[in-house]
């Protein structure tokens, strides 16, 4: 009787093949590929926390002290890590604005002016009345707060310490502001687009917390999209497709034209940022990406470049670890190495990292806190 043959498990078969051919043409890719075939580099969710709701495009979602806050216009809930409600406030607010510090919630009626904080039991600490529009507010992590409203005749902006203390009062008297950053010092960093002489140019001043112009820089032809302080102060700015670094001391530190526009940026407190690349240019019959997330840090130094598929809608980042989203897709990446995708049943409102493996993922009917878990068969 003629012995059976055995057979290989495909297993094996199909890690040979890789590995004849990563012999014979080498590159980085096939080793993707081998990864992706065997089962590595994939990650699945753990879910720590589920909290349903009704869908509403108005309600607010926002991390704090690793649970989160969740505001519908009329009711503010703070909810732990384990996503047990710890204490709930009525307050109605139709226009709001909603940021954190370490410590406290501010929540922010637009329309009124009046700013109310809480701490993390939901007491009331202190309250701020404007008696006038409020067009955006930010703080720093320690809780001192920049809040603007804007006039006819100018802008005004306003610096109040951790206790709610007025510090200081800037008057914009020409342009508009586009972006407002506040620094762990407690500097301003604004940037104020303007036409002069038919020109577009994008002014980006930094004050002192008591309102003293401490210097600045101009740009011509380039809008200013958003700025971000580091821990030691200096100040990134962000254009269509170009960035730079200012300082207060050394004032302007470099530029970068970037090969893309950019559609989406995160900063990241360890002093980098996360860009969503996008290139108008590409081919229709192109099915390769040609779409990047860069990271640079504020040096200039470019730390990471990956390849993407679909319209980024949003990136957020803790640590050494990012995540951005598309419509249904998620992409995490750790320590900027290759991106690692995961589908989503449903559709993606927003993310926030809450730590380098856990973020809290919000979409149309519920929020969840998942974990990261990574696959390896």
């Amino acid at each position: 009787m003629q012995k059976k043959k055995r057979r290989r498990p495909i297993r094996y078969r199909i890690f040979m093949i890789i590995f004849i051919s990563i012999l014979i043409f080498g590159g980085a890719q096939l080793v993707n590929i081998a990864k992706n075939l065997l089962g590595y580099g994939e990650i699945d969710f753990q879910n720590i926390v589920t909290i349903e709701y009704k869908e509403d495009k108005n309600r607010k979602v926002y991390p704090f002290l690793q649970g989160m806050v969740i505001y519908d216009q009329k009711v503010l809930k703070k909810y732990n890590i384990h996503g047990i409600e710890e204490w709930s406030i009525n307050k109605s607010i139709k226009k709001s604005i909603i940021t954190t510090s370490e410590k406290n919630i501010f929540l922010v009626d637009r329309e009124t002016g009046e700013m109310i904080a809480f701490d993390d039991k939901g007491n009331k600490a202190f309250s701020i009345n404007l008696e006038k529009p409020i067009q955006n507010m930010v703080s720093n992590k320690e809780g001192s707060i920049a809040l603007y409203s804007e006039n006819e005749k100018n802008t005004e902006i306003y610096t109040f310490d951790v206790e709610g203390k007025k510090q200081g009062q800037i008057i914009i008297d020409q342009g508009s502001i586009v972006d407002i950053a506040i620094s762990n010092e407690g500097w301003v960093g604004i940037s104020v687009m303007e036409i002069e002489d038919n020109t577009l140019e994008t002014k980006v001043v930094l004050y002192s917390k008591e309102g003293k112009l401490l210097g600045g820089n101009k740009y011509k032809n380039q809008v200013i999209t958003n700025i971000f302080f580091s821990e030691d102060g200096d100040l990134l700015n962000v254009g269509v497709k170009k960035i730079m670094a200012f300082s207060k001391t050394n004032g302007p530190l470099w530029s970068k034209e970037l090969p893309s526009s950019i559609g989406k940026v995160s900063w990241n407190e360890k002093g980098y940022a996360i860009f969503y690349l996008i290139n108008h240019k590409k081919s229709i019959i192109d099915t390769k990406s040609t779409n990047y997330l860069e990271t640079i840090d504020i040096k200039g130094k470019e730390l990471s470049n990956l390849p993407i598929k679909g319209e980024v809608l949003g990136i957020d980042t803790y640590k050494n670890s990012f995540i951005a989203f598309t419509e249904r897709t998620l992409y995490f990446s750790k320590n900027g190495k290759e991106l690692i995708e995961k589908k989503i049943n449903n559709d993606i409102q927003d993310i926030y990292m809450i730590k380098e493996n856990e973020f809290i993922l919000v979409l149309k009917n519920k929020v969840q806190i998942l974990k990261i878990k990574y696959k390896e068969k």
